[in-house]
């Protein structure tokens, strides 16, 4: 299933990605190591799969900085994927680099960025 989220095709790599997040923790190494893959599907795929998990109260804090770095890949989907996986992630260590993101030339980063910063409880 890893590799699938190597696909082009979007749809293919969503399908994985839900598929990984219900597979949860045993799926975090390999995912972190896709995360820093030459390619830019397989790195939205990771944050997408990563996200999914989240949402299942799966948060392992291993993948924050990870993802972090991916907010200032050159590519836009990669950003807006992590921005993203990091809102559901709920750590607060996100907050700076998630604000540097609401900057970004990509209005979809953008949205994301901000939709994450909601879904952090900063109180």
């Amino acid at each position: 299933m890893i590799n699938v989220l190597k696909s082009e095709n979007y749809e293919v790599r969503d399908r994985a990605a839900l598929t990984l997040g219900q597979i949860g923790t045993p799926a975090i190494e390999p995912l972190l190591a896709l995360l820093k893959d030459k390619s830019a599907s397989a790195q939205s795929g990771a944050a997408q799969a990563i996200r999914e998990m989240a949402l299942r109260g799966i948060r392992d804090p291993r993948v924050v900085e990870p993802l972090i770095d991916a907010l200032k890949d050159e590519d836009a989907m990669v950003r807006e994927k992590a921005a993203s996986a990091l809102g559901n992630m709920g750590d607060k260590g996100a907050v700076n680099p998630l604000i540097e993101a609401l900057k970004d030339e990509n209005v979809y980063v953008r949205q994301e960025a901000a939709y994450a910063l909601g879904n952090i409880n900063l109180i």
